[in-house]
């Protein structure tokens, strides 16, 4: 049996298969123009919260996607984007709450949601400082191979609880390098960056300190570039999850950098070198701007310099604590090397250094520190956001000596503008120099305040070197570069904010 329609014939079919013929199908004019099915459901996204708001990201289920729509439990809110995209900035959200998100993909027609995203908490967390702990060692499974990446579990790791907290501070070391290249550290689930943590040439070790947020599956993401590598991390930190009411502990007070410590000259030590096995313990709690109590820990950039005799490792950590198994400085003879350190204090509001072999001086400058819940009650709290540069004078004129370059941070690659409702007080930025000159070192300091006798990083003629400088926001939001001699490309990643 048949059935009639204008302009022909159609055979008749059940009444479930015409359903879904029209569910699919429109009729202009006499002809049924059939549309795609609907896509399928997107893999659960990955979530990482700001200040206000979530990065959310995802993968294409299949080709053709048109658009997708973004939902945030609870309140249900939506934002649509094009096709092309995979991720969006989902803003407006409400700080001490947490949100899942799920996505829906359309081709024409709009297909089931994703399954959530875990959920995250936008705002700011206070930081915990912990006695530091290896967490990686690659030396004792299997190396990093060029144009590798590899996940790694932070969350329920050296200290760092396995729920409740949403960035790290991890000293990362390379060793057993065996080309020139790079490391990229973060957060697991996300795009890797257009930055780097880490440079050397072939058969270096090489540390430098890392805050990172923390990823899907509580972890963080590492890639090598090129060559092999082994990688060892060790963790000193983690920033809580943000809650309504912050906590009176965590806060963090920036200052303009001020040197506590040089064995060159005897400042905030005896005058001497530190020598293989031994350990000198210096009270930083009531110099250079930090407070002589209510103090958890303090940013130190620690250099070692008129190194000798042989290579060798430093390790920082809090007075009267068990040695750990970590490191925070490798070097060799003759070399002068910086890393950030973030290091609680111990007894008497003391740090101590540790040196394994030959002997070097150690000077240290401080340019900042966290309340600890017992005096001081005001500061500011962190946010981790996904790595952004903010400098690369390859694509301009390199940095000469003398002469300070002005950076203007506020208001860009992530971080709030002067005026907005929680400015930043203070950015946490990898600074790489790369093509220098002449030996010299590279200091940085908030614009506006006269240059402290300090420095940052410190290299020769020719080398890639980086370290993570937390610095106060000066003028306008902005910081101040200065290179001591020659000229050299700078190159400046943002990672997160204090505000």
């Amino acid at each position: 049996m048949s059935e009639g329609r204008a302009g022909g014939w159609v055979t008749a079919v059940g009444f479930a298969a015409l359903a879904a013929v029209a569910a699919a199908s429109i009729v202009l004019g006499g002809a049924r123009t059939v549309q795609a099915a609907a896509p399928a459901a997107p893999a659960a996204p990955v979530a990482l919260a700001g200040e206000g708001v979530a990065w959310v990201y995802w993968t294409a289920p299949e080709a053709g996607i048109t658009g997708y729509t973004i939902q945030a439990t609870p309140g249900g809110a939506t934002v649509g984007v094009s096709g092309s995209s995979l991720s969006v900035d989902f803003t407006g959200l409400t700080d001490g709450t947490a949100y899942s998100f799920t996505v829906s993909a359309s081709n024409g027609v709009t297909g089931p949601p994703s399954p959530p995203s875990a959920a995250v908490v936008p705002g700011l967390g206070a930081y915990h400082p912990l006695t530091p702990a290896r967490i990686l060692d690659t030396r004792s499974t299997s190396r990093l191979a060029a144009a590798a990446t590899r996940d790694v579990a932070v969350a329920g790791q050296g200290g760092v609880p396995s729920s409740g907290a949403t960035a790290a501070v991890l000293n990362v070391t390379a060793t057993g390098t065996t080309a020139a290249g790079y490391l990229a550290v973060w957060p697991a689930g996300t795009p890797r960056p257009a930055t780097s943590n880490l440079n050397w040439s072939a058969g270096k070790t090489v540390a430098n300190l890392v805050e990172v947020a923390i990823g899907s599956g509580g972890a963080v993401s590492v890639f090598n570039a090129l060559g092999g590598a082994d990688v060892v991390i060790d963790v000193e930190g983690y920033v809580e999850t943000p809650v309504a009411s912050p906590p009176a502990a965590g806060l963090y007070n920036p200052l303009v950098p001020s040197r506590v410590l040089d064995t060159r000259i005897g400042l905030g030590s005896g005058q001497a070198q530190l020598c293989a096995g031994q350990t000198i313990t210096v009270t930083i709690a009531g110099h250079g701007g930090v407070p002589a109590s209510g103090v958890s820990a303090v940013v130190l950039n620690v250099t070692a310099t008129k190194t000798v005799v042989a290579p060798s490792a430093w390790t920082v950590y809090p007075a009267g604590a068990s040695r750990p198994l970590a490191s925070n400085l490798n070097f060799v003879p003759g070399q002068t090397v910086a890393n950030r350190v973030i290091v609680a204090l111990g007894t008497g509001g003391a740090v101590s250094w540790y040196n394994l072999f030959g002997h070097a001086d150690v000077v240290a400058d401080v340019s900042g520190w966290f309340t600890d819940g017992t005096g001081a009650t005001t500061g500011s709290r962190f946010v981790g956001i996904p790595p952004a540069r903010l400098l690369d004078t390859r694509t301009g004129a390199a940095l000469g000596h003398g002469v300070p370059l002005v950076l203007a941070v506020a208001g860009h690659g992530g971080v709030p503008a002067t005026g907005a409702t929680v400015p930043a007080t203070a950015v946490v930025l990898n600074v790489t120099v790369t093509n220098p000159t002449a030996a010299s070192y590279l200091t940085v300091w908030p614009a506006g305040s006269a240059m402290p006798g300090t420095s940052d990083l410190n290299y020769v003629a020719g080398l890639t070197v980086a370290n993570l400088v937390v610095v106060k926001l000066g003028t306008a939001g902005s910081i101040d570069l200065f290179s001591a001699a020659g000229t050299t490309d700078v190159v400046v990643d943002v990672v997160g904010w204090y505000g």
